[in-house]
């Protein structure tokens, strides 16, 4: 509480603080972070329609922005208009195939991308590995407040992307200070206890600005013991030494505790009630791009990134209860060097390396009498390296069609390499239909944790990389006023990770992940609304049944969701959103009892549900905003997950001030 009063004081001085941006109105560009952009396009022809420039292909090289997959892209403005939506799970969970569930061990979001392990989804902050660990999942908690976009690549990756690809990738990217000029403050106060408080600070102009962010976040638990108290703070420094180069410095710092409510369930097997105490994650990267020559540009990056924390549980042993404790203690650091050239009209070669060190150390799990002096005999230290190389070459053919071909290199120590070969075709059909199709071989190296074990987990360093060889094709329709997408893809996975029921990791998986996924955006005068419907066929081969990646439940085979934002007379905004998810899997093939000390049944299906959301926004004098929101409207009582359950009707209201 004392902290959250500090909070409020720093936030109500910066808010008398004058706007320290550069005169004008904001920028429309795609700001500092992104240079100008060098597409291929299938028509040089100047004078081609809007629709038409569209063609140019978007493959993301560094120097120019092109991206040879598809992207899912959430904006500032729809991020605003959605209900509850804080943290960046929240918000992904909005797009097709894609979801957030909330279970073990802290409560804490966890996102998941077309029925995938949460593990398999790599999140990048402008470079940084948001989540390399896997767990724990309290790293989710990412603020939206900072963010200025979301990508979401959830098919093939391209060839320039290192690490974990297997599920796709988040990417996200800061605000900065020439699109955010001022000084930005709001309060949220909702049901369950939330408090969040956040300030931001922004000012400069495209060539030399900075952002600045700062958010407290406080929760007391729909259920009991799920507080959490969080603190987040991110800045952005964007510099331009001379006329060919840009130097982007970016921040971010999460600090404080979460709270796991305890399960009513066997999930996990053998504790409940966790805690996530001294939690201390900075991370940071350093982005340097040049121009090199007229055809040439240059892009240097160095992400740094740290976690420190400690995990408190009650462990159920035989016949009573024991508590246990963990120290965690992580650290990273990826170098990555990029180059584009363009060599003719119409082609374009990119290459580049990377290199990853991680180090990990821990002890535990171990009795709470160690908990003030840990013997020098109970830590475990481990590492790995990465390193990697790529190439790939984007050029027009006669007919009008661009392609992407390239494949990169990787390899682990301890571990082994891959090849990943990549090719795409995208084609404009017509001015206003454009048809891409992609295919490439993902890939997730094992983590430190499951090469070594922890705690009650028996480590395997035989572990082999999972693969996953996948395809899609999108067609997207674009209209005066509205968009239409469509995707059919398939992955096919082999040498899942797995712990056997001795608790050891082994590759001993293999998965075939298909499906379609529909969605649809309008826009008017007055309003906009979306909607998409995702298929979703996701079978353990292994076992013919449906895949189970996490929590003993599988993702549904049949999910909607839609939302609408209309203007009203008076200057205010309603917003209404539904959540449609059909009945989902678990674990078992009949309802099994399971003993002390749950003394529950395990059901063999879950059941579909919906679940509506409704914000009022309305802007008041002064620069300041009011918005009312309530999530769960009709208070479902539906079980996103066996043994958690989601939370029920959520008020929330919030109040911001622009300077």
């Amino acid at each position: 509480m004392r902290r959250a009063m500090l909070f409020s004081l720093l936030a109500l001085c910066l808010a008398a603080i004058p706007s320290i941006a550069a005169p004008g109105e904001r920028q429309t560009s795609e700001g500092p972070d992104a240079p100008e952009l060098a597409t291929v396009s299938a028509e040089p022809d100047e004078e081609q329609s809007a629709a038409d420039s569209d063609v140019e292909i978007v493959v993301e090289v560094i120097g120019t922005h092109e991206w040879p997959a598809k992207v899912d892209e959430i904006t500032t403005e729809q991020a605003e208009r959605m209900v509850n939506a804080p943290f960046l799970p929240d918000v992904v969970k909005r797009i097709p195939g894609a979801d957030t569930l909330s279970g073990c061990p802290a409560s804490a979001p966890l996102m998941t991308i077309r029925g995938n392990n949460s593990t398999w989804t790599q999140v990048l902050l402008e470079g940084v590995p948001a989540n390399p660990i896997g767990r724990p999942y309290v790293l989710n908690f990412i603020p939206m407040a900072a963010i200025e976009g979301v990508k979401v690549l959830k098919g093939p990756a391209p060839p320039k992307y290192p690490g974990t690809t297997i599920a796709g990738l988040v990417l996200l990217s800061m605000k900065t200070g020439d699109r955010h000029p001022g000084v930005d403050v709001s309060t949220t106060i909702g049901s369950f206890g939330q408090r969040i408080y956040n300030v931001n600070v922004g000012g400069g102009d495209a060539d030399r600005n900075h952002f600045l962010s700062l958010t407290h976040s406080e929760l007391d638990g729909w259920r009991p013991h799920g507080e959490m108290d969080l603190n987040h703070a991110a800045c952005k420094v964007v510099l331009s030494p001379d006329d060919r180069s840009q130097l982007s410095i970016v921040g971010a710092y999460l600090s404080g505790d979460k709270f796991g409510s305890k399960a009513t369930g066997p999930n996990p097997v053998q504790k409940w009630e966790a805690e996530w105490t001294d939690i201390s994650q900075p991370k940071a990267s350093i982005t340097y791009q040049r121009e090199l020559s007229e055809r040439s540009d240059l892009t240097l990056r160095i992400a740094p990134y740290w976690f420190s924390g400690t995990q408190l549980w009650q462990q159920w042993c035989t016949d009573h209860v024991e508590p246990r404790f963990m120290v965690w203690d992580y650290a990273l650091l990826r170098a990555e060097l990029q180059q584009d050239i363009r060599l003719a009209p119409g082609r374009v070669w990119t290459w580049g390396a990377a290199w990853q060190k991680d180090d990990y150390s821990f002890a535990g799990p171990l009795k709470v009498s160690f908990w003030d002096s840990i013997p020098a005999e109970k830590w475990q230290e481990h590492e790995k390296r990465a390193r990697s190389v790529f190439v790939q070459h984007t050029f027009s053919s006669t007919s009008g069609g661009i392609f992407t071909v390239g494949g990169r290199y990787d390899g682990e120590d301890p571990g082994e390499s891959i090849a990943s070969p990549f090719c795409s075709w995208h084609h404009g059909l017509s001015p206003t239909t454009k048809l891409r199709l992609a295919v490439t071989r993902n890939r997730r190296f094992p983590e430190l944790i499951e090469l070594y074990g922890q705690g009650m987990w028996v480590g395997n360093p035989t572990l082999e990389p999972e693969l996953g060889w996948t395809y899609q094709g999108d067609v997207t329709w674009a209209f005066p006023s509205s968009t239409l997408g469509l995707s059919v893809f398939q992955s096919n996975l082999e040498n899942i990770v797995v712990a056997d029921e001795n608790n050891v990791y082994n590759n001993i998986g293999e998965a075939r992940l298909r499906g379609i996924e529909l969605e649809w955006q309008q826009s008017w005068q007055n309003g906009s609304c979306w909607a998409n419907y995702a298929y979703l066929d996701a079978v353990d081969e292994q076992r013919d049944r449906p895949l189970i990646a996490a929590f003993r439940t599988a993702f549904p085979k049949h999910s909607a969701k839609a939302g609408v934002s209309l203007r009203d007379k008076r200057g205010g905004e309603h917003a209404l959103e539904v959540l449609a998810y059909g009945p989902r899997r678990t674990d078992v093939d009949y309802p099994s009892y399971v003993g002390e000390p749950w003394n529950t049944y395990v059901p063999e299906r879950i059941p579909g549900f919906a679940c509506i959301n409704y914000k009022y926004t309305k802007s008041l004098r002064g620069g300041k905003e009011l918005t009312i929101a309530v999530e769960n409207l009709l208070d479902t009582e539906a079980e996103d997950l066996v043994f958690y359950p989601r939370p029920g009707r959520w008020l929330s209201a919030t109040v911001s001030c622009r300077h």
